[in-house]
């Protein structure tokens, strides 16, 4: 179907005070995504406000319950926008940059993210599109974030892939230093953590508990793990992380949430090695990648062409995505 057939036209403007002079309004049921031109740049509020606010002083977006919004307008020779997501699926950071097609400005987090791109170089990508109407270019954008990507959720996966992950190359971990801390040193168990790592700029959720491990890798990538696989994978030193002689790439942040208070991981951090033995089935990616672990369906792992897939080969259902330079530099290939 054309990514135009996708979109239905709504007349008359949702009522959003923060937004004035209202154009067009089209929605695309499939992933409950709306799409509205302004004559203005919302009022400043509007940057601030969660989409459940926005959805709540709407009666028509909260009608047909609106997940994610796409606000565009035209501000100096740039168009801009905001993108707020109140879905699991979708990272409004994530979103952005792939709509943005990399040649705009884009910040943002998870659940809201702004961007920003000149008209002329908009202009000169919709050209290598064969499009001529701006609208069309976000449109067919919007349905490319969702079909030009594989979505995979783990636990589906290994059942209906099972053959396939087995015939996947084996791999192993080099010998080369991690670094660990216990979630519970950084924060009261039940704590909300946020870890702004290399592969999820926007921060990674974790909660603080008594066997909930952060693994930080030798290039700042950094992961949640349980007490009882850390202990059937690594071996634990004494030698204390230092941060800035290791971390060469992204040194990762955590806020304790919700004061967005900061805390220094790398003073309670400490270097483990990988033990011998079980390692993971991988593969190479041919294009972008989702995937939702079976134990955080609040977050996923994003990788692209040449990043790869990681199952663990003693837990099927354990799959995510390492970036290339990472897997490059952490593993190599089991001899048989």
């Amino acid at each position: 179907m054309d990514y135009k057939e996708l979109f239905v036209n709504i007349d008359g403007a949702p009522e959003i005070k923060e937004i004035s002079g209202i154009g067009s309004v089209c929605w695309y049921g499939g992933e409950s995504l709306m799409i509205i031109t302004s004559e203005s740049r919302p009022d400043q509020s509007f940057e601030n406000m969660d989409i459940e606010e926005v959805r709540a002083e709407s009666k028509l977006l909260s009608e047909i319950n609106v997940k994610l919004l796409l606000c565009l307008w035209k501000e100096h020779d740039e168009v801009r926008a905001y993108f707020k997501s109140d879905s699991s699926r979708v990272r409004a950071l994530d979103f952005l940059q792939v709509v943005m097609s990399g040649a705009g400005l884009v910040k943002g987090e998870a659940r809201a993210a702004f961007g920003r791109i000149t008209t002329a170089t908009l202009w000169l990508v919709m050209g290598e599109m064969d499009l001529t109407e701006q609208l069309d270019y976000f449109k067919k954008m919007s349905i490319s974030y969702f079909g030009d990507c594989d979505w995979i959720i783990a636990d589906e996966y290994a059942l209906s892939k099972h053959d396939e992950i087995l015939e996947m190359k084996k791999y192993v971990k080099k010998h080369v230093p991690w670094a660990v801390v216990k979630s519970t040193e950084l924060a009261p168990a039940g704590t909300i953590l946020n870890i702004k790592t290399l592969e999820n700029e926007t921060g990674l959720d974790i909660t603080s508990e008594d066997d909930t491990y952060v693994m930080i890798g030798i290039q700042g990538e950094v992961y949640n793990i349980k007490a009882k696989k850390f202990d059937n994978s690594y071996e634990l030193t004494d030698e204390p992380l230092d941060i800035f002689s290791r971390m060469t790439v992204f040194i990762p942040e955590v806020k304790i949430m919700p004061e967005e208070e900061y805390v220094s991981i790398d003073e309670m951090a400490h270097i483990c090695y990988p033990k011998a033995g079980a390692g993971i089935y991988a593969r190479e990616l041919e294009r972008r990648t989702k995937v939702f672990p079976v134990y955080d369906k609040k977050n996923y792992f994003l990788g692209g062409g040449g990043d790869y897939l990681a199952v663990r080969t003693d837990d099927l259902t354990d799959i995510y995505i390492i970036q290339k330079a990472i897997f490059m530099e952490t593993y190599e290939e089991k001899e048989s």
